[in-house]
């Protein structure tokens, strides 16, 4: 059994395997594998030369706490049905945990579709959607202000408009992808492979302040990302939404865990179902190398943190962490000398700024030796808005 890249001559039968485990269309199929998928990025676990499971790394540039970072996003993981129950998955995993490392990746996310799965291999839950769900007749017929033009994946105006408009709603968050405009082409050749639409919402004087990702399907118009700058913009997306009344009965949008529409409906209770989704795990690779990328806020003499990580061994160590001026330096040490302890992924969470301390600690999931420390981790880690929205 080995765990390797994928060989150009692999293409076929790992394209056979993700349609039979993920069910996409033909059309999403060859946008796939057609735009995104290398053979660099996709390890397979392979014995007596047949793949057996297989996953890919690919590579996303993320704003984390202001800082950007090249991390790799585990999607398409796979075993074929009839190598199931075997542990295949795990070495894959475990596997490709240890090649991030040695290729000098700091940290990993990926969207589970169940986390219990993804939690024995020290994922953490960092971000979160808000989706509503309705029917038509309980939207509102918000007045529109602005107009809407069918973006053009190969207008460059229309590319600057949107990653202007993303970058403006995107700027309070702690985590999230960063985009250019070759993203944005590329998200509109996904968008339209799902049989979908993006418009922009120009105000008069022909600037853009908004802009509307959706598709409509089984009677459903379903919002897959909406960004706006402004009350006026996300008004007229809604009345933009209400337009399409004729044509279906039902509306599903997914936005930020802390968005504006529900302090804009009235009557919130009455047939409008509003929940929190989980979208992204994220685990620390490299906890040193991550540790040293730091910028806090403050300066403190000393921080000893002890880290457990049953899969990758260079984790386990304790770090005593000092910063001066903004530059952080970090010094292993025995665990024993630490003033708090913690597993990877309670780690992980803290890192993603997707927990407080507090909350950590009312879990029981960091063992403290020293109270004092804990205003100083306070300081160092705390729960910030994190938006992802990317699918592969």
């Amino acid at each position: 059994m080995a765990v390797e890249y994928a060989r150009d001559e692999d293409k076929n039968d790992i394209i056979m395997a993700w349609k039979y485990c993920f069910g996409d269309s033909e059309k999403y199929v060859q946008y796939y594998f057609g735009n995104r998928y290398s053979p660099d990025t996709t390890l397979v676990l392979r014995e007596d030369n047949i793949i057996k499971a297989s996953l890919q790394k690919n590579k996303y540039n993320l704003s984390i706490s202001g800082q950007s970072y090249d991390i790799p996003y585990i999607v398409g993981v796979l075993t074929l049905p009839q190598y199931r129950g075997y542990g295949y998955m795990g070495t894959l995993l475990q596997k490709a945990l240890e090649k991030m490392h040695s290729e000098g990746s700091l940290a990993s996310i990926l969207m589970p579709v169940d986390n219990r799965i993804y939690r024995k291999f020290g994922f953490e839950n960092i971000a979160y959607q808000r989706e509503y769900s309705m029917q038509m007749g309980s939207l509102p017929k918000f007045k529109r202000s602005r107009c809407f033009e069918s973006v053009d994946g190969t207008n460059q105006h229309h590319l600057k408009q949107l990653c202007k408009v993303y970058s403006n709603c995107i700027k309070d968050k702690n985590l999230y992808a960063i985009r250019d405009e070759a993203y944005f082409e590329n998200l509109i050749k996904e968008i339209e492979s799902e049989d979908g639409y993006i418009y922009m919402s120009n105000y008069e004087t022909g600037g853009c302040d908004g802009y509307i990702a959706y598709v409509i399907s089984d009677n459903i118009f379903i919002v897959r990302e909406m960004m706006y700058e402004n009350i006026d913009s996300l008004k007229s997306m809604l009345g933009f939404i209400h337009s399409h009344g004729t044509q279906v009965e039902n509306i599903v949008i997914n936005t930020f865990e802390d968005d504006y529409i529900c302090d804009i409906i009235p009557n919130l209770r009455k047939g409008v179902d509003i929940k929190t989704k989980l979208f992204l795990m994220g685990r620390i690779v490299n906890a040193e190398g991550f540790i040293e990328r730091m910028k806090p806020a403050f300066d403190f003499k000393s921080l000893k943190i002890g880290i457990y990580d049953e899969l990758l061994e260079h984790n386990n160590s304790g770090f005593d962490i000092k910063c001066s001026s903004g530059l952080v330096e970090v010094e292993r040490i025995g665990l024993e000398e630490c003033d708090i302890q913690m597993d990877i992924s309670a780690f992980s969470q803290l890192a993603f700024s997707g927990i407080s301390v507090q909350k950590i600690l009312f879990l029981g999931r960091i063992e403290v030796n020293n109270p004092l420390s804990i205003k100083t981790l306070e300081r160092l880690f705390f729960k910030r808005a994190n938006f992802f929205n990317e699918y592969v």
